[in-house]
């Protein structure tokens, strides 16, 4: 039985953590006007390792235009936040001995088995090039492979390096992209709202909702099958 102490707790209830998460992103929005994010201090952090790279190969288009933005590729609070998320994983997978050696998700072994191959080159791969389907393929989005990382799971290190790379890439094609982009002209920064000529609050509310029903049938649907699985052991 877990103690009355929650940093050894093996899970935390996700409508509390999700509750703090969004608490936290007012602070980040009130004191730096910037949302709580992990994927842009990825990008940066690739382009300053090219930065070394001598001559041509250094990604001059995507280096000039963030400067030309006042946001140059640097060492900030949004990469001291990726290392929080690894330390702060890793600190919380001893606490609770929740930390794992596990090579393969027990998830993936279900349904491919758990041979390495091919879940190692599917998880570079979909941290290296895809981003939403490439989620799914690895398991965790940029936040969460950093605490996989930091918790011992080993498929999430090569997803993490993938991450990089693939962030690497974009930074050395930014001038070929942005100039084949062009082509098809400049509209701007323009929101779904401006689109359809509807309030801004009508699509946080429609979003809101959908989140509320798709997380309640998505705990109702597991509860279900779990009771099954439980009556089914027994």
């Amino acid at each position: 039985m877990e103690g009355k102490n929650p940093l050894v707790w093996k899970a935390w209830s996700p409508y509390w953590v999700g509750a703090l998460i969004g608490v936290l992103s007012w602070f980040a929005f009130a004191s730096a006007q910037h949302p709580i994010g992990i994927s842009t201090a990825l990008e940066h952090t690739s382009a300053l390792l090219t930065k070394g790279v001598p001559g041509a190969c250094q990604p001059q288009a995507y280096l000039a235009e963030k400067q030309k933005e006042g946001k140059p590729p640097k060492i900030d609070w949004e990469w001291m936040l990726v290392v929080g998320v690894f330390l702060g994983a890793y600190l919380s997978s001893q606490l609770s001995g929740d930390r794992t050696s596990e090579q393969v998700p027990a998830l993936w072994q279900a349904r491919f088995g758990p041979q390495i191959l091919p879940r190692y080159p599917a998880a570079f791969f979909g941290g290296t090039i895809l981003f939403g389907v490439g989620m799914a393929v690895l398991g965790h989005g940029p936040g969460t492979t950093l605490a996989a990382y930091g918790e011992g799971r080993r498929d999430a290190r090569v997803g993490l390096v993938g991450m990089i790379l693939g962030a690497a890439a974009y930074v050395w094609s930014y001038g070929p992209l942005r100039v084949w982009a062009a082509q098809f002209g400049d509209g701007g920064k323009v929101t779904v709202p401006q689109v359809t000529h509807t309030s801004l609050w009508l699509w946080i509310a429609v979003l809101a909702v959908l989140l509320v029903v798709g997380a309640t049938l998505l705990e109702r649907r597991y509860s279900a099958k779990n009771a099954t699985e439980q009556e089914r052991t027994i």
